[in-house]
């Protein structure tokens, strides 16, 4: 899969990859379901500046806990160290109401956010693709 790769490059990788019969897929990656955005952090932020990244991490945490399962799917690139730091923020932040919906088990499939990296296990990063995939609709997407 790949996204808007120029038809020179689909044939490229078709036969370097000696792929027989081809399914090729053609599709506007616009779609009215999905949105993307990118907001660069304040250059200053580093791993030895958590105080600015607090206050970045605040700012998203009074969004999610007010919008719960409705805030969209964000991905924020930081350091592993900024990753835990501003995950234990979140948990501290939100307590109870980073589990949705209100009342369910406190399981990490129910957790409104998670954490991504390359520390974790192959199991632990599917079981969050698969949680992030079964929240997000995807009608029209295909």
């Amino acid at each position: 899969m790949t996204a808007t790769t120029p038809v020179t490059y689909q044939d490229a990788i078709i036969e370097k990859f000696a792929i027989q019969n081809p399914l090729r897929v053609l599709k506007n990656p616009n779609r009215s379901n999905i949105f993307y955005e990118i907001k660069q952090r304040p250059p200053a932020i580093k791993e030895s500046n958590e105080d600015q990244f607090e206050k970045l991490i605040n700012n998203f945490g009074c969004e999610l806990k007010e919008l719960k399962s409705k805030f969209p799917l964000t991905i924020i690139y930081t350091s592993l160290h900024l990753c835990g730091f501003g995950y234990n923020l979140l948990e501290q932040q939100l307590d109870d109401g980073q589990y949705f919906p209100l009342g369910c088990e406190h399981v990490p499939r129910n957790r409104l956010f998670a954490q991504f990296h390359s520390r974790q296990s192959k199991n632990m990063k599917e079981e969050i693709i698969k949680n992030v995939t079964v929240k997000i609709p995807f009608k029209d997407y295909c």
